[in-house]
């Protein structure tokens, strides 16, 4: 089953790309193939700093649609190619919510998805802003075939400021009616995502500056902490994801030991003294001594 990632909020600035990138980290990290499209056609965060990010544009105008669509089409590829094929992540615009559902609803795409076996996830990232809490209870009343993780950047807001969210009873009703998922996501200084962003670098870059000298202590000490916290919600939104994870790294140790096993045997057989024992035919024939005659 593919799945389809629309990381979204509607809001500008509450975090999305930051959270895209945490799934691209997070994807990376179990081997799991993920392709992107960076929607968000201002900023363009993914499609700087990401090679195959396939950049589209939102628009009114229907002249645009075969943009959109691709999105369909590209997510449709990773479906053919069976186990070999990944899911699907969607970086949105500030205000591309409402392209997108216009998109569901032009191309009745939530029967679409059934039918062809594609999972519609929509991350909505909120930084407690009431007009997006409100939007993100209708969203969820019109698509009740999708699903849900609600995040609350804790980056850009504080635990004050959820109050009214986690005290609400519709909120709690909707969420136990459709098992949406809720994580309060730790924030990372946005002068480290900026300082990424200019220099074009990947998390996995920071990552692996063992001795700091590129991006310095700070950086990689938060970016690795803030991998470690986001990749543990990831994979508790989607725990299916993490067990398919398991089970690829255990083949792939069991296939190692095999093979290490097969070269211990390899080696033993090399190293061991030969003995071969004659057969009859290649045994010496031992002649009877001539008995002179006298």
């Amino acid at each position: 089953m593919t799945r389809l990632h629309i990381v979204t909020g509607d809001k500008g600035n509450v975090g999305k790309s930051a959270w895209c990138t945490a799934m691209i980290e997070c994807y990376r990290h179990h081997g799991t193939p993920l392709a992107l499209v960076d929607a968000d056609s201002d900023s363009q965060t993914l499609s700087k700093v990401y090679d195959s990010a396939f950049p589209i544009e939102f628009s009114d105008d229907l002249e645009y649609a075969p943009f959109t669509d691709s999105i369909y089409e590209i997510a449709l590829k990773e479906v053919g190619k069976k186990k070999k094929g990944g899911d699907v992540l969607v970086d949105l615009p500030a205000g591309g919510e409402k392209f997108i559902n216009k998109w569901i609803n032009d191309c009745d795409l939530t029967e679409r998805a059934k039918a062809d076996e594609i999972t519609i996830i929509k991350w909505w990232v909120s930084d407690s802003d009431s007009s997006s809490i409100q939007m993100f209870e209708k969203d969820v009343a019109r698509y009740p075939s999708i699903k849900y993780v609600f995040l609350k950047n804790m980056g850009r807001s504080s635990p004050p400021q959820w109050t009214s969210f986690d005290e609400s009873e519709t909120i709690e009703a909707l969420v136990k009616k459709k098992r949406i998922s809720v994580y309060e996501v730790p924030g990372i200084p946005s002068a480290i995502l900026d300082k990424l962003r200019v220099a074009g670098a990947q998390l996995i870059d920071v990552i692996n500056d063992e001795e700091y000298k590129k991006y310095g202590l700070s950086t990689v000490m938060r970016v690795r902490s803030w991998v470690t916290s986001t990749r543990r919600l990831i994979d508790s939104a989607m725990p299916e994801e993490k067990k398919k994870a398991t089970r690829k790294k255990a083949v792939a140790q069991e296939s190692g030991a095999a093979t290490a096993a097969d070269s211990t045997m390899v080696a033993e057989l090399l190293e061991a003294p030969t003995t071969v024992e004659a057969s009859p035919s290649d045994q010496q024939t031992k002649v009877p001594a001539t008995v002179e005659s006298r």
